[in-house]
């Protein structure tokens, strides 16, 4: 049922580029008569779905690798400093990652933020954006902050959103011994635009 309405997104996805292709052929004047229309309109569509099929095939192959890649990252993530307990929170579900970002202090817990490490629609992937994406927003708050995957490896996630205030880039690295480094980086837009870099070191928490 899941391919199937897929293949059906994919079938309108395609209808949209076939139209707005044929339209272009007319107004640059590609078409000089209507035999050739007919053939261009007869065989054009079933080929971009061969395609579009193809590759969504290939996606899935590609999103289970990515997936497979990020594993390690599901789990508790603590880190200590001052009074405070800063802890990240990593669960797999279906084809996505759900964090949470807590600060505790005094046994008191406040949410910060609720990330997301997911894949974004078809389409846009089609149209040549990349696929998976970190989204983040702040606890109270509706904006969204969203940074495309760079590069991904057995042990290190790199995101990169070069219109962010800042961080423009987010690294994700996995270290011996249940530990891990968050880096973020970039330029700081808000303020006097020098180049600014903070890690974190985190430890995970047995299960």
């Amino acid at each position: 049922m899941e391919q199937d309405e897929k293949l059906n997104v994919n079938r309108e996805i395609l209808k949209t580029i076939n139209a707005a292709f044929m339209l272009r052929m007319f107004e640059l004047g590609s078409f000089k008569d209507n035999a050739m229309h007919r053939i261009l309109q007869f065989y054009s569509f079933p080929v971009l779905l061969i395609f579009i099929v193809f590759t969504s095939g290939c996606d899935d192959i590609q999103t289970k690798s990515n997936l497979s890649k990020m594993q390690w990252l599901e789990g508790t993530w603590i880190r200590n400093y001052n009074q405070t307990t800063q802890v990240e929170e990593w669960e797999m579900k279906s084809n996505l990652m759900l964090g949470t970002s807590m600060f505790v202090t005094n046994g008191d817990t406040s949410i910060m933020e609720r990330m997301k490490i997911k894949q974004r629609d078809h389409a846009l992937s089609f149209l040549g954006f990349t696929r998976w994406v970190y989204t983040s927003t702040p606890a109270e708050n509706t904006l969204v902050n969203v940074y495309p995957l760079l590069e991904v490896s057995a042990d290190s996630i790199v995101f990169f959103n070069e219109a962010a205030d800042w961080p423009q880039r987010l690294v994700y690295r996995s270290l011996p011994e249940n530990q891990m480094e968050a880096t973020l980086s970039g330029k700081d837009q808000l303020s006097n635009q020098s180049i600014r870099s903070a890690t974190l070191d985190f430890r995970k928490l047995a299960d």
